[in-house]
């Protein structure tokens, strides 16, 4: 279900804003409908005035005539009118219709008793209008004894007294959707926009979805590749790391051959005074080769060096690429990230133990049996170990502070296996801190396996 869920959410907000703005639509299609009525009245009215007042026969045969004519078939009244006169009013439409202006002015004399005030004029058209009953009213004299009246409506820009927004709102809300008739007459004058919209709508989001899902595979693609370039960068780089514990560990072994190589020729000297030709000549080439792999672990941590810089921006390149995907994949990308901080930070906590340390570090590490921390804090613990071993033995309060080797050799006397395995870590711990040479994964374990029976504590 939970898969399921941005899906509905997606969805979900779609059709509310698609509704909403199919409401937007509708709305602006009705009033537009019904200011275009109330201006086409005005014209009506212009029309059954100039045959009412200019027709052959009588007013009121003349009014009938024209005002029916714009009426519906039906006898329907789209536009209400009066003829007032003296003693009568005369509406259009059949006798009687629910929309006649006649209940309200009976005659002409009534109708001015009501229209007190002075109607306001219009400088547009020669009509005057009035309001009463909250119903604005357009007139105008045929003579002094008759009088034409019409509901002008309140949506004409012509009419001083029209309120459109007011009257819009009015009918939006207790007409169009307050009753059941108003809406379908809404959905009815407006379903072929909202219709249009509907699929626009759903077009433009269904296109809008592909592209963005062709832009999150292309993103992805350049991702995936930055990865493979990255992993390709990774493995030249633990290669160069392996070629230069190769070189430190040739560089140990000459500097080894080189030291007996001098102790020979100091015994020479004692016994002969003299050095042969030949054992100088090798103590020359031992140096030759010496300096020779120097030059070359040089230029090999320079290579390294560059290719860490490479590997930095390759992955600020990635980061760039995935920033442009999907926020989903930045959010799962997070996630992850996330949490192997959280675990990459228990490196730090006294709590953990030395296996689960070795464990963590060796998830994160490009090369997983390659963990400087974890080699770095544990040869730490084993010094601490040996000093505080060493320590216990009062007796040596007044001699002269010994070396790791003089040490390992006091607290070990009667297991010989012990002293050989700190022995091992003692020369593997001084090959990573002068040379930076790993020591063996296989030492790693030991040493762990050591400290984490006699210095758990760090």
């Amino acid at each position: 279900m939970y898969r399921f869920l941005p899906f509905l959410q997606f969805w979900g907000l779609w059709f509310l804003a698609t509704s909403f703005l199919c409401f937007l639509v509708a709305s602006a299609q009705i009033y537009s409908r019904e200011e275009t009525f109330d201006n086409v009245r005005l014209i009506d009215f212009s029309v059954v005035y100039s045959v009412t007042a200019n027709g052959s026969g009588e007013l009121e045969k003349n009014f009938k005539m024209a005002a029916d004519q714009i009426a519906l078939s039906s006898g329907a009244v789209l536009f209400p009118m009066a003829l007032l006169t003296e003693t009568s009013c005369v509406p259009n439409g059949e006798l009687g219709n629910r929309r006649s202006l006649c209940p309200a002015f009976d005659n002409l004399n009534e109708w001015l008793k009501k229209v007190a005030l002075k109607p306001k004029p219009n400088r547009y058209q020669p009509y005057s209008f009035f309001s009463f009953g909250d119903q604005s009213y357009v007139n105008q004299a045929i003579d002094e004894k008759t009088m034409l009246i019409g509901l002008a409506g309140d949506y004409s820009s012509i009419n001083p007294y029209a309120n459109p927004r007011k009257a819009f709102y009015r009918s939006i809300m207790d007409r169009y959707l307050g009753t059941e008739y108003g809406r379908n007459s809404m959905y009815k004058k407006t379903r072929w926009a909202m219709l249009f919209i509907v699929l626009s709508s759903f077009i433009a989001t269904l296109t809008f979805l592909f592209l963005k899902r062709l832009a999150d595979q292309r993103h992805a693609l350049k991702v995936r590749g930055l990865e493979a370039e990255l992993a390709k960068k990774d493995g030249e780089w633990t290669r160069l790391q392996n070629e230069n514990g190769e070189i430190n560990l040739r560089l140990r072994e000459k500097k080894d051959e080189i030291l007996a190589m001098q102790s020979r020729i100091q015994r020479e000297k004692e016994s002969n005074k003299s050095v042969s030709e030949d054992l100088l000549n090798q103590a020359i080439k031992l140096e030759g080769e010496k300096n020779g792999l120097s030059d070359e672990k040089e230029a090999l941590q320079i290579r390294i060096i560059e290719l860490e810089e490479e590997i930095e921006s390759i992955s600020n390149q990635q980061v760039q690429q995935a920033d442009g995907g999907s926020r989903d994949n930045l959010v799962m990308e997070l996630v992850k990230a996330r949490l192997d901080y959280q675990e990459l930070v228990q490196l730090w906590r006294r709590k953990t133990n030395w296996s689960h340390r070795l464990k963590i570090e060796s998830k994160v590490s490009t090369e997983s049996k390659r963990v400087p921390f974890t080699i770095s804090t544990a040869f730490i613990a084993f010094e601490n170990f040996i000093d505080q071993s060493f320590e216990r033995d009062a007796s040596k309060d007044n001699e002269p502070e010994p070396t790791l080797l003089e040490k390992i050799n006091s607290i070990s006397r009667g297991n010989p296996e012990l002293r050989d395995l700190m022995h091992n870590i003692r020369k593997a711990r001084n090959n990573w801190f002068h040379d930076g040479s790993a020591p063996e994964f296989g030492l790693v374990k030991e040493l762990l396996r050591l400290i984490e029976k006699e210095e758990p504590r760090i």
